[in-house]
């Protein structure tokens, strides 16, 4: 499977504090799991339960990630130049080089901050590896990320292509299921838009989205039951973890239609933004050797003490494949089907 990391909040965060500095970054999952609550941990776990989890685990969360990656950052500079443009709109950076080595990549996190923010690294089993088949994917001002698959693709994709409004279809410039279900979820939010305008280009309520991403993945779903044979339905569970933003507010759903499989890992914090943004004090006696950020480095740490009170940071959640600190208190695991809305706006 591909790994996922967004943040949302009132705090900008630099994109290398959560993206490259992070001793578990979402760069270095491409071939590193931490799944806590999936696969148990400590000397009292008899050893046959915890080679159990982590056979199921693996199924879900493939363990090489290698396939490109992308990352969607939102600023209000368009809006600030153009007349016609409101609010934040995404900006993207996607390549088929390994994230951890890109100095382009790498120049953009240390020089960027964003209050939305959207990564991902891919595995692929079947699409090309290019970049256009990189996430995330961009519709005006929304952004869409997507970790696991749509089973038998190829058999239903046909078939889901016909459900998308054209001008949606005619934007993609991939050929992963993950776009097809983009265009689909932007398709659901234009029909609820009604006549205020091009969907693409307004924002919408966090009911609204959550709604479209809903339907996103019924019709995958209804697709499925209607175009394969009986004996292939007995292989169709999809693997639909999903992410979508327009800069102010976000959703994300875990989701897998199998009676007892888990989906892919999905996890949320709504602290960790605080442990990992440097401007807010973090106390080497309180912090696990592990959770240091690149290089590990003493030095680095006492830099992050620039006086800012951590009660002064804003509202805000991660949404991440897997956490990126290594503090288990910060993080819960999205239950099986279920979802997440947040939303800065308060509308």
């Amino acid at each position: 499977m591909c790994r996922l990391f967004a943040y949302i909040g009132h705090e900008e965060a630099l994109l290398e504090d959560v993206l490259v500095n992070p001793a578990h970054a979402i760069i270095r999952q491409v071939h590193d799991h931490y799944l806590p609550g999936l696969i148990p941990h400590g000397p009292e776990i008899p050893p046959k339960d915890v080679k159990a989890a982590r056979k199921q685990a693996d199924e879900q969360n493939k363990f090489f990630n290698i396939d490109g990656f992308g990352v969607a950052f939102y600023t209000n500079n368009s809006s600030e130049f153009t007349k016609t443009v409101t609010g934040p709109r995404p900006a993207t950076y996607k390549s088929i080089a390994p994230a951890i080595t890109d100095p382009t990549f790498l120049s953009l996190c240390a020089n960027i901050s964003s209050r939305a923010i959207v990564a991902h690294v891919r595995a692929t089993s079947l699409s090309p590896v290019v970049v256009t088949n990189c996430h995330p994917f961009t519709f005006g001002r929304h952004t869409f990320a997507h970790n696991g698959y749509v089973s038998l693709f190829d058999k239903v994709r046909r078939e889901l292509s016909l459900l998308i409004k054209e001008e949606y279809f005619a934007s993609m410039r991939g050929t992963t299921d993950s776009e097809h279900i983009a265009a689909l979820y932007m398709t659901h939010l234009d029909a609820s838009s009604g006549d205020k305008g091009n969907a693409a280009e307004r924002p919408f309520g966090v009911t609204e989205m959550r709604d479209a991403l809903a339907r996103a993945i019924k019709d995958v779903q209804d697709i499925q039951e209607s175009t394969l044979t009986s004996e292939e339905l007995t292989q169709a569970a999809n693997s639909l973890n999903l992410v979508a933003t327009d800069g102010e507010k976000l959703v994300a759903v875990r989701w897998r239609n199998h009676p007892s499989e888990q989906p892919p890992s999905l996890y949320v914090s709504t602290t960790a933004g605080i442990t990992l943004n440097r401007k807010y004090p973090t106390h080497l006696e309180d912090s696990d050797p592990k959770e240091a950020v690149k290089g590990g480095s003493k030095h680095h740490l006492e830099q992050r003490k620039l006086g800012v009170e951590k009660e002064e940071h804003g509202l805000h959640i991660i949404v991440a494949s897997e956490p990126t600190t290594f503090r288990p208190h910060e993080w819960t695991l999205l239950d099986k089907n279920h979802g997440k809305p947040f939303n800065l706006t308060g509308v």
